[in-house]
């Protein structure tokens, strides 16, 4: 191999002992970024195939790049002003980023250890040594660097345009349009009934939704089919329960029963999905099926940083979502930039043909993060802490309800989102006969038969929740104690629509409907299946396997499938489920685990 001094890599036209040139140095920069970046896309493509991990959003194709390049832009900054010395420090540096933010996936462990930083700078410092006898190594890397990069970047703008050249291909091949309303179903996640003024609570969590709601329909009773985001949305979407959807607790929702947004693109209408909940709620759980347009990811700094493994990891290992999180800055997108992608969305719009428009807000979610003034709206005092900060089995009656406070106080920011958002479409001329369904996917639990947190029992805080229908054909100040199921959402939407020859299970809630089959409406089903190994005590009921609820008048009843327990409560007069009836009431509690195994048992799961 023939020696290549320092000024070969510098440039042939550089002068022995002078700085390198900018561009070079640049190059070699961004060669290391994009050769960390590709072997991480690598591995998490070979990941996501074998193992078929939806946790993993398919954005990371071009934001893993997008972070490795700005994470090595730092580095950079030392070519601008280049010295004899900028080539060793950034040959070191480089080598060090890249070493580190790959070593896990050699050695297939998830931590920044002292051991991998050390190991990472000996590895780093030996390379930087060794460049002056392996010189012609850099000067390649110079010289080939711009091709490598150069397709990194190009392949990471392919995947970032896609979404958008699939919905304009989309919107170019839907039928003509359609003379249905638009339709707006708002989720707002995580939102119990029993923690709404609209419902009687004692604060006044709720006020724009109170006056809202006096234009249409408040449903008293309307109940969840499960006790967490993804299940519970595709009951929605699909009409179905979960277990005709799905086989474990972390599932995407396939293709085989049809979606309520595919069913009015089918029939000609314009769908849209703005989410904040992008881990349950993201395209790669298979909610965005039928929806031409769907965002479900916040794009910052710290999303795309923390999109790769480098940069997730260090957040982590140094905690700062728990140091410095604030409402808008935990990589979830607030209710205001809901609000505003979707009016933005309707204002470009094509016109002239309705559309039907997801929105989920998650600003009630744990860990509960009001802005001001909010955030001492009920207390001047804040929680201890984030709730999966600690083990759920160590916080203290007083911790508990200042998370209830926050949680409060996290309605009313969310209900004043709420407040702009009906007045734009109150203002807004396009948007003035558009039917709004009010909702949210499940509850929460604050120390309710002690348990915290959802998606893991099926008690009411976690099944009761707001049901509300404004605009067209729903006359104003009605208000209903009949019991209902969320899986009546999708029937409602096509009936909302009056699109013909669509159907969907349960029947539709719109007036004039409800009552006029009374299948699968009496007996409301809801279930949740055997949780993540590690997500919550093993004293939590899902913790120990299967466990259902059948509702219908003014009972609940619930059965632990792992360990047989029975349950009974008179829902009406005891809407947080605390006095258990079952062994006075055995006649009834025989007659709904009847019905219980009448609905299941033929149902066994789709696949």
């Amino acid at each position: 191999m023939p020696t290549v001094s320092l000024h070969h890599i510098q440039g042939e036209q550089t002068p022995a002992g002078q700085p390198p040139r900018r561009w070079r140095l640049l190059t070699i920069v961004f060669w290391f970024a994009s050769v960390t970046s590709l072997v991480e896309t690598a591995y998490l493509t070979y990941g996501k195939a074998i193992t078929g991990n939806s946790i993993i959003s398919s954005d990371y194709m071009w934001r893993v790049p997008a972070g490795y390049f700005l994470i090595f832009l730092p580095i950079a900054l030392l070519a601008l002003r280049p010295t004899r010395r900028s080539l060793p420090a950034i040959i070191l540096l480089c080598c060090f980023l890249s070493v580190l933010a790959l070593l896990p996936i050699a050695l297939f462990t998830g931590l920044y250890s002292w051991a991998a930083v050390t190991l990472s700078a000996g590895i780093a410092l030996q390379v930087t040594r060794g460049w002056r006898s392996q010189a012609w190594i850099l000067a390649r890397t110079a010289t080939a660097g711009l091709p490598l990069i150069a397709v990194t970047v190009g392949l990471g703008a392919i995947f970032a345009a896609r979404p958008v050249v699939a919905e304009r291909r989309s919107i170019a091949e839907l039928p003509a349009a359609p003379a249905g309303p638009n339709i707006v179903l708002i989720v707002l996640d995580t939102v119990r009934a029993t923690s709404l003024s609209l419902y009687g609570y004692e604060r006044t969590t709720s006020p724009s939704l109170d006056q809202f709601a006096k234009k249409g329909l408040v449903f008293d009773r309307a109940y969840a089919t499960a006790p967490w985001t993804l299940p519970s949305h595709a009951s929605m979407f699909t009409g179905r329960y979960p277990h005709e959807l799905f086989d474990s607790f972390v599932q995407p929702l396939d293709a085989t029963q049809p979606t309520v947004a595919e069913v009015l693109g089918k029939h000609g209408y314009l769908t849209a999905g703005f989410v904040a909940n992008e881990w349950y709620g993201g395209s790669e759980f298979g909610l965005a099926r039928g929806f031409q347009h769907y965002e479900d990811t916040e794009t910052s700094v710290f999303t795309v940083l923390n999109r790769t493994s480098f940069g997730n990891r260090i957040v982590k290992t140094l905690g700062l979502t728990d140091r410095f999180a604030t409402h808008d800055n935990l990589g979830r997108k607030s209710a205001e930039e809901i609000n505003g992608a979707f009016l933005g969305w309707v204002a470009h719009a094509e016109a002239g043909r309705p559309f039907f428009a997801f929105l989920n807000y998650c600003d009630a979610h744990a860990p509960y993060l009001p802005p001001e003034p909010f955030a001492t709206k009920f207390t001047a005092t804040r929680p201890a802490g984030h709730l999966d900060s600690r083990h759920l089995d160590k916080w203290t009656p007083d911790d508990l309800n200042g998370f209830r406070d926050a949680y409060d106080e996290s309605i009313a920011y969310l209900d004043s989102e709420l407040d702009a958002l009906f007045r734009a479409i109150a203002s807004t001329p396009r948007l003035r006969d558009t039917i709004v369904i009010v909702t949210s996917d499940h509850g929460e639990q604050f120390g309710e038969h002690e348990l915290l947190d959802h998606a893991n029992s099926v008690y009411l805080p976690l099944l009761h929740v707001p049901l509300v229908i404004v605009g067209p054909g729903v006359a104003a100040g009605q208000r209903t104690a009949e019991p209902v199921s969320l899986r009546n959402i999708a029937a409602t939407i096509v009936d909302a629509a009056g699109v013909s020859g669509s159907s969907f299970p349960g029947q539709s809630l719109l007036p004039g409907a409800i009552g006029a089959d009374t299948d699968n409406v009496t007996w409301l089903l809801a279930e949740v299946e055997k949780t993540v190994k590690g997500a919550f005590p093993e004293r939590y009921p899902a913790q120990r396997g299967r466990v259902k609820s059948l509702i219908s008048r003014d009972w609940q009843y619930i059965r632990n499938f792992a360990d047989g327990r029975e349950e009974l409560f008179d829902s009406r007069a005891d809407p947080f489920g605390l006095s258990d009836r079952a062994a006075r009431e055995p006649a009834r509690l025989n007659e709904y685990r009847f019905q219980l195994d009448a609905i299941v048992k033929p149902s066994a799961p789709h696949r």
